[in-house]
């Protein structure tokens, strides 16, 4: 069951790449707050035993013009290679910061 649910969601993504280099991918712009999105998404991930996930992310809404899944989806892949690819025992560390520039 779960090596088919990996292949669905395998398939899915596939699919999305393509609506996506064609034009045909439906995004779903809205104001989106991003700090409570990267926490859900930290929430979510829970990167196990071998490393520490640290999230650094400010208490006050960041409002943010965005896809909030999409934004979550890429959170998720980099804590993902983020832990795939730090030492056992690394820490990963999960920061937003507001800048005025």
């Amino acid at each position: 069951m779960s090596a088919a649910e990996r292949m669905a969601a395998l398939m899915d993504r596939t699919l999305e790449t393509t609506r996506l280099e064609t034009g045909q991918f439906a995004f779903d712009f809205r104001i989106v707050d991003l700090a409570a999105r990267l926490r859900e998404a930290a929430a979510a991930f829970g990167p196990g035993a071998e490393h520490t996930l640290v999230v650094d992310v400010p208490d006050e809404p960041v409002p943010c013009w965005a896809d909030g899944d999409r934004i979550a989806e890429v959170v998720e892949n980099l804590l993902s290679n983020a832990v795939k690819y730090s030492p056992d025992g690394g820490e990963v560390r999960l920061r937003l910061e507001r800048r005025r520039e």
